[in-house]
């Protein structure tokens, strides 16, 4: 209600104007921003968790995989492949890669 309108009328906006429901356009927003992540960056997937607020590991990757249909370890192999290591911080071996 701080913007004065109700939860029904802002999901009306939000599907006038980008198509789909706040809900949705926020999921979509947050998984595009990991796969920056993922693809942009060396940061471990639990850093990722951690900047996206998972409280684990685990629930990012199962996120991560409801959303996009593939593990984010996955979408990174696949994606960068063995080319060269992009900024962020060093790898470390504690990284679950599903």
């Amino acid at each position: 209600a701080e913007l004065g309108i109700t939860v029904r009328q802002l999901n009306r906006v939000c599907n006038e104007f980008l198509g789909c429901p706040i809900n949705r356009y926020i999921t979509q927003s947050r998984i595009r921003a990991m796969q920056t992540m993922l693809k942009d960056t060396s940061y471990t997937l639990g850093d990722i968790a951690e900047v996206f607020g998972f409280p684990d590991v685990y629930a990012f990757i199962k996120h991560f995989s409801r959303y996009s249909g593939i593990t984010p370890g996955r979408y990174r192999r696949e994606l960068l492949g063995k080319a060269s290591v992009p900024e962020g911080p060093a790898e470390d071996n504690s990284q679950v890669d599903v």
